[in-house]
């Protein structure tokens, strides 16, 4: 199960009954809003540019433009909008296809480099940078020309690919994979930000979600190809390679399809303006933080005791590097990475930690379930998975009709309440899971686990989109990104910790402490595989199935958590999109057209 992308595009909402239409004009710009060579809608009140960039202090709450200002009349050519999808979707495909294929890989390549205890890093050294750079590829997007930005994301994704495909160690993977994060979160950013270039937006929702369609495929084909690469003669590191030429496709697509849209801030700012917003240091400091809280919960309990110097000293420069980062946060106002309106709206602030628990839960189950098939059921790369498409086939179905249901009806909030029981729920069935478990139980209580996140993964979003002024929807998405990986990276700081803590117990109980260690060291990948008596093989798979039980324990506590934090969201229904063209255009909203 991947992490869902967040949709940063225009929505349509209610605008206010009692505004007219010279006040309308005003907003949207006077005259240069009746006609443009923009393809995008107004997103904000700055201007023409629905990305504008604007170092000012924001307009008050009553002179801010209401939801579904402006409208696009009519659409692209069927071609543009179809070779365009084509490039996004590839953009997409390469991210959500990485996050799939990998998971199945990590035991092979724990007993390749005797990484074991690595395994957080390898998924939190790639999140923790797609977090932290989220916002500051949105600032890029918004001050300077789309495609050149897009074009660097996909070529820092593909440079990552590179150095993991070709790295001798486990620490050069590591490596490899921050530098994938990087690439990730300007892939993201810019798959969102493009289509709203794309569609008119009243039909943008829709196309998010067929565009998002790619995870469906990659969440099919990624654990299968992974177990197919891991067991042939291509090896796990051409889960990598495949990754150029499906970034070129993406790039080679996008250079003869997509047409830059012309936006004015873009050319009149100057760039030591555009430079101001990037905030690097706030970057800096917050991957300095989050690097120092996986660190203590990696090392605490398993590697060192709680009582030892390093962790403490990981968790008071975590808490340091927060107060500052928070600090100068709250300094830079309306320049910082996510203004403080945006942070304490209720909804924002519920949703966020929604998704950041429900994403410790859900990566525990994705990086864990894997280590549990091969290293205590035996099971080859291939078969683990296919048994992995219990968990990541049923999502992308289900999530599409809950978000057709919330169409129809406008209601959102019942299904983040559901969507936290029954992945709670499903998480506990998992985590009873024995070396005897047979097929039956294993992807029947995948299928709960699946439906139950998938059920709510896109409710943050609407929530979002429902709750916030227009020119507040891209810092309340990024606050939703940012959640969703800061969740992936402290999930997996736990669950590891837990694990290794109760493997390294397990194994020492029999073998003795040097003999657990030579085990540890050999991985997960080859448990049946070095020749050990048949007596010592079931014990190490036994203590490999306690370990994963034990880790998903804090699947199920967060997923529990989940649940409550969902009954704090506001009760808000969603306006049907005809209701609110109609309003908008009883306002005297000028319908802008699409130029080729």
């Amino acid at each position: 199960m991947s992490e869902t992308p967040s949709y940063s595009g225009p929505t349509v909402t209610e605008p206010d009954e009692k505004q007219d239409k010279s006040k309308t004009e005003q907003q949207s710009g006077g005259d240069n809003a009746t006609t443009t060579d923009n393809i995008g809608p107004v997103l904000n009140p700055v201007g023409d540019d629905p990305l504008a960039l604007s170092t000012s202090e924001p307009p008050a709450a009553s002179q801010r433009q209401p939801h579904g200002q402006d409208e696009i009349k009519t659409q692209p050519s069927f071609l543009y909008v179809t070779m365009t999808t084509v490039a996004l979707m590839s953009a997409l495909f390469l991210v959500a296809l990485d996050v799939n294929i990998l998971a199945v890989a990590i035991p092979r390549i724990t007993s390749d480099f005797n990484s074991l205890s690595d395994i957080s890093w390898y998924g939190a050294a790639y999140s923790i940078t797609k977090m932290a750079l989220q916002p500051t590829f949105g600032r890029l997007y918004a001050s300077f020309r789309l495609k050149r930005v897009f074009y660097l994301s996909v070529g820092l994704f593909g440079a990552g690919s590179v150095v993991c495909a070709a790295a001798p160690t486990s620490a050069a993977l590591i490596v490899g994979r921050a530098v994938q994060g990087i690439g990730c979160a300007g892939i993201t950013a810019g798959v969102l930000t493009l289509a709203a270039y794309v569609v008119a937006r009243q039909k943008l929702p829709l196309y998010i979600a067929v565009v998002s369609g790619t995870y469906a495929l990659s969440s099919v084909l990624g654990p299968v190809l992974g177990g197919v690469l891991v067991e042939g003669r291509l090896g796990w590191r051409f889960c990598f390679w495949i990754n150029l030429p499906i970034g070129f496709l993406s790039i080679i697509t996008m250079i003869f399809t997509f047409k830059e849209p012309d936006r004015p801030s873009v050319k009149t700012t100057p760039l030591r303006e555009k430079l101001a917003t990037m905030d690097p240091l706030g970057t800096t400091i917050l991957i300095g933080a989050v690097t120092c809280l996986i660190l203590a919960l990696q090392w605490g309990g398993a590697e060192l005791p709680w009582s030892d110097s390093r962790v403490w000293g990981c968790l008071l420069g975590f808490v340091l590097l927060l107060a500052i980062f928070i600090g100068q946060q709250i300094r830079l106002k309306e320049r910082a990475l996510i203004p403080m309106r945006v942070l304490t709206q209720r909804s924002v602030a519920a949703t966020s930690t929604l998704i950041a628990l429900q994403m410790m839960a859900v990566t525990g189950l994705t990086y864990y379930l894997p280590i549990f098939f091969q290293a205590s059921k035996g099971l080859s790369p291939t078969t683990s998975g296919l048994y992995l498409l219990g968990f990541a086939l049923p999502g992308p179905f289900i999530s599409l009709l809950a978000g057709l249901a919330v169409t129809i009806t406008g209601i959102y909030v019942p299904w983040l309440i559901a969507s936290g029981a029954v992945l709670a729920i499903g998480s506990g069935l998992l985590s009873t899971l024995t070396t005897s478990s047979g097929v039956a139980s294993i992807v029947g209580f995948e299928v709960l686990a699946s439906a139950g996140f998938a059920v709510g993964v896109q409710m943050p979003l609407v929530a979002i989109r429902n709750c916030l002024e227009e020119e507040d929807v891209p810092m309340g998405n990024a606050m939703s990104v940012f959640a969703q990986a800061f969740g992936t990276s402290a999930g997996l700081g736990v669950a590891q910790s837990v694990f290794m803590g109760t493997l390294r117990g397990r194994l020492a109980e029999q073998l003795g402490p040097e003999e657990a260690q030579r085990v540890v060291d050999a991985g997960a990948g080859d448990v049946f595989g070095h020749g050990r008596p048949m007596g010592l093989v079931g014990f190490v798979a036994e203590s490999y199935a306690g370990a994963v039980r034990a880790a998903l324990y804090q699947s199920v506590a967060t997923a529990g958590l989940s649940f409550v934090v969902s009954w704090l969201v506001e009760w808000k229904k969603v306006p049907k999109v005809k209701k609110a063209v109609a309003a908008a255009a009883d306002t005297g909203v000028v319908e802008r057209q699409v130029a080729h």
